[in-house]
């Protein structure tokens, strides 16, 4: 319960600090703040329709368990019963009451650090530094996956692609024109070595036949 009520200030200070931070700051772009315009109705419309659902929605289950919602949906869900312990012997109201006592905390700090010029600036403290760097999950995430992997894959490519395929693809070709080289200090032109050749390979062939 106590968790639960702490993200309920974040969220509401959260929330009002972007309110606060977007209509009542200073401009960081004087020249986009001069541009700036409402949006069209074809955004608004659908935005009071969502800001009139968000507020009036709710209601559709009150009471909790035996609201509208509750039978409507019972032949589809069916009923289902709050297990004893959740609400820590609390009563529903006492439970909206804390909720929305969570909120008002949480827009009360909000409130307080606009007003004294605290909201959006650079701080150094630790807790400041925690909030900014995403609770360091990006850093952790590089250091624990991004990095090693990359070492990993500098390996692969240093030994494993460089070394032996290149070093397989390279000792190919160079035994190709090793072999054609070879093959070239036969091919002189001169129709006597070529005679001579024939000549030396008639009596090897005769040299195999008559001693097997």
């Amino acid at each position: 319960l106590p968790f639960k009520r702490i993200t309920h200030i974040g969220d509401s200070f959260y929330m009002f600090r972007l309110i606060f931070m977007t209509f009542h700051g200073t401009p960081r772009d004087d020249g986009l703040h001069a541009h700036a315009h409402e949006s069209p109705r074809s955004m608004t419309a659908p935005l009071v329709v969502l800001a009139v659902g968000s507020v009036l929605a709710g209601f559709v289950g009150v009471p909790p368990g035996h609201g509208w919602i509750d039978g409507f949906l019972a032949s589809v869900v069916g009923s289902h019963a709050v297990p004893e312990g959740v609400s820590h012997g609390l009563s529903d109201g006492m439970l909206m009451a804390i909720s929305v006592v969570a909120g008002l905390v949480g827009i009360a700090v909000a409130l307080k650090m606009h007003l004294s010029g605290r909201l959006g600036v650079e701080s150094a403290s630790t807790l400041y530094q925690l909030f900014k760097r995403k609770w360091y999950v990006d850093e952790i995430y590089y250091a624990t996956f991004v990095r090693p992997l990359r070492r990993f894959s500098d390996g692969l490519w240093n030994i494993l692609d460089t070394i032996v395929i290149d070093g397989f693809a390279n000792a190919l070709g160079y035994s190709v024109k090793a072999f054609g080289w070879v093959t070239a200090r036969f091919q002189t032109g001169v129709a006597p070595t070529y005679a001579l050749w024939m000549a030396l390979g008639v009596v090897v062939m005769i040299y195999l036949v008559t001693f097997p």
